[in-house]
């Protein structure tokens, strides 16, 4: 037991100062992330707009949010990334502290596509800053502790949120404001320990200045990761629904699989990935969307609360090994100096996934049937496996950094 803890804490081993000042502003971050959760009941019920003004207010938050990832990943190769993120969460945070004071329909609309905009900054400025934070062998590690507590601080948010919501709408702006500033001033305070590491030397051969656009791998890459995000995103509707259904689970049970799935994510997921750094990130990629895809192609064949645990529980396995791998591939397709703009257009493709995930899951699921919606994520998951194995092959993942030059920290 005793050296299976070790093991364990081992897992956590080798994140330079950097990566813990990153994760953890991260996670004060994400512990606010809760105002476009009760928005809608917000708008509705407070504020009495329609269904319809409601829903335009929800999709100039989504518009902002897609140009915002694109754009502030372009951004992120003309200026540091770190006072981006520093000025995304800045910016965000004032943005969520003036919303309860808006009260006209123009008004909320423009300011939610404003904060979505600024707000979507963080993410291409974030993966980037902690790509030149951290060395190749360990950044898929990083990344996954980004991911576990970004999952830990928006579990945490969401049940202090309902409690605030039902005070009063102002205080979840407040404390969601509050939080993105935190996490600005820690970044501010503590940006001389925020440190790139040596640029790398790259040869003429393999030196690649080509845009996103004309990188036919980076774009089949990220039809596959739309494909899979498409299918991951169905846990935000159509997936309650057909548990709700067919399982008869209450939404007390579907809260209890929610919160497995973070556990799981949390407990076991930096581990996992350090075992798994013998492997190729495209072969891991490759079979955590088979097995995403999979959790969810399982659904038709039980209707018992223990099948729905072990659909999560694979799904789940597949989001460990899927996205944060995913990130690290983006990287080795990307030249140093085009960094932001192929992660910009990542969380663009990752966006635009979660915009339409509802609505096409919705059309095969009431037009056709829930199992004809199954079935085709259990072939997207197939068809992504078959081509991170087979359409990706030239890839290289450098696995050692040579120096050249260190870059100074933030002013």
């Amino acid at each position: 037991m005793k050296r299976l803890l070790t093991k364990y804490l081992e897992s956590y081993r080798g994140f330079s100062k950097a990566i813990w000042i990153l994760s953890f502003g991260a996670f004060i971050n994400s512990f606010g992330m809760m105002v476009t959760t009760f928005l809608a009941l917000y708008l509705s019920d407070q504020l009495h707009f329609s269904v319809i003004q409601t829903g335009n207010i929800l999709a100039a938050y989504g518009a902002g949010y897609l140009a915002g990832g694109y754009f502030g990943g372009k951004l992120c190769d003309k200026i540091d990334p770190r006072k981006i993120l520093i000025a995304s969460l800045s910016l965000t945070g004032m943005g969520y502290l003036i919303l309860p004071f808006a009260h006209s329909f123009h008004a909320i609309l423009a300011l939610m596509f404003l904060v979505g905009t600024v707000e979507s900054f963080f993410r291409p400025a974030y993966n980037v800053t902690l790509a030149r934070c951290a060395p190749q062998k360990i950044r898929t590690r990083a990344w996954s502790l980004y991911y576990i507590l970004i999952n830990a601080g928006i579990a945490v948010g969401s049940v202090s949120g309902g409690f605030l919501a039902q005070k009063h709408f102002a205080y979840v702006c407040w404390v969601d404001g509050v939080t993105s500033l935190l996490a600005a001033l820690l970044y501010i305070f503590f940006r001389h320990s925020m440190l790139f590491l040596p640029t790398t030397k790259i040869s003429e051969k393999t030196k690649n200045h080509r845009s996103p656009w004309s990188h036919i791998s980076f774009l089949i890459f990220c039809g596959l990761t739309f494909g899979t995000s498409l299918v991951f995103f169905q846990i935000k509707s159509t997936y309650p629904l057909y548990l709700n259904g067919f399982y008869h689970l209450s939404f007390k049970s579907f809260g209890f699989l929610m919160m497995l799935n973070g556990l799981l994510i949390i407990l076991f997921e930096v581990p996992l990935l350090k075992w798994l750094e013998r492997f190729r990130n495209l072969h891991v990629a490759g079979v955590g969307s088979l097995l995403l895809c999979g959790g969810f192609a399982l659904l038709p064949f039980g209707t018992t609360s223990a099948f729905a645990i072990l659909c999560i529980l694979i799904s789940t396995l597949g989001e460990m090994l899927l996205f944060p791998t995913s990130i690290g591939l983006v990287m080795s397709m990307s030249h140093e100096k085009r960094q932001g703009e192929f992660m910009g257009l990542y969380q663009t493709v990752y966006s635009l996934s979660y915009m339409l995930a509802p609505i096409l899951g919705t059309i095969l699921y009431e037009r056709f049937s829930p199992n004809v919606l199954w079935y085709c994520c259990g072939v997207l998951g197939i068809f992504s496996l078959f081509g991170f194995f087979n359409f990706l092959n030239d890839i290289k993942e450098v696995s050692s950094d040579v120096p050249l030059s260190t870059p100074p920290p933030i002013s």
